[in-house]
């Protein structure tokens, strides 16, 4: 950690605090209202955050800059371990500079080996999947690999089927209700109404579909207003026989009706 004043001169420092730190872009960007960045010095994986030290007057300049940075080792990746929850492990030219689980090893073999690109690969090798996310850096190439144990993953992904399947199970037992209910109330009369409009037409003029007093609904309305159709072509069967069979003065049986049922008594 260290303190610079308004005209970049170190107030205070801690030990071993590098010069190069103190003068990077990030620092001298402080003032515009705080940064962060990835670095290398010395050989070695840094992250560096700066902010303003600002006055108690409002809208006075920042009067000095507030720098803090830590080299990425073995206990910056446990604390973003911690505060994540997951499995870290940072890599720099291909190496690995920091990991909270050796057992994520083989899992950062395998992942480290993806094209550079803001995220690379995702894995899942010896109980853990994780992805490789390449780090800001001009010139090198660093990156962290985040890695979770599949177990609860693969838990959580059986429960998602199993939910799945029972949301699949449901609507299909819906779907089996609705298609029940369909046959009963609409196929079945819809059905009913074929067979009587084919009766009639092969000359069952006394074919009638079965309505509901009480129901009012679109089937039944066309189920009345068949039987009503029935009806009028009865009528008017009725009415042509009639015509076919009397004299149309006296009302008499002519006489082709005569000998018609003469032959058959």
């Amino acid at each position: 950690v260290a303190v610079l004043d308004s005209g970049g001169a170190v107030e205070s420092s801690s030990a071993g605090l590098w010069r190069p730190i103190l003068t990077s872009a990030v620092v001298r960007d402080a003032a515009r209202g705080g940064s962060s960045t990835w670095a290398i010095w010395g050989g070695r994986l840094w992250v560096v955050a700066a902010a303003p030290v600002i006055s108690d007057s409002a809208g006075a300049p920042s009067v000095g800059t507030v720098v803090v940075a830590t080299v990425v080792n073995a206990t910056f990746a446990q604390a973003i371990a911690r505060a994540t929850g997951s499995q870290i492990a940072f890599i720099m030219g291909g190496k690995v500079v920091a990991v909270t689980n050796p057992a994520i090893l083989p899992l950062v073999a395998t992942v480290a080996g993806a094209p550079a690109g803001r995220v690379g690969a995702v894995g899942a090798v010896g109980g853990y999947s994780g992805a490789q996310q390449t780090l800001p850096l001009a010139g090198a190439r660093a990156s962290v690999i985040v890695a979770e144990a599949r177990a609860p993953i693969v838990a959580a992904q059986r429960q998602l089927l199993r939910g799945t399947a029972l949301a699949a199970l449901g609507a299909l037992v819906v779907a089996v209700a609705i298609a029940l209910i369909l046959a009963r109330q609409v196929i079945k009369p819809l059905s009913s109404l074929t067979g009587a409009a084919d009766a009639i037409a092969g000359g069952d003029l006394q074919r009638r579909v079965a309505v509901s007093q009480v129901k009012r609904d679109e089937v039944n309305e066309l189920g009345q207003a068949f039987n009503d159709m029935a009806e009028q072509v009865a009528g008017a069967h009725e009415t042509l026989r009639q015509a076919a069979i009397r004299d149309g003065l006296t009302g008499l049986l002519n006489q082709r009706e005569f000998f018609r049922r003469l032959e058959q008594e």
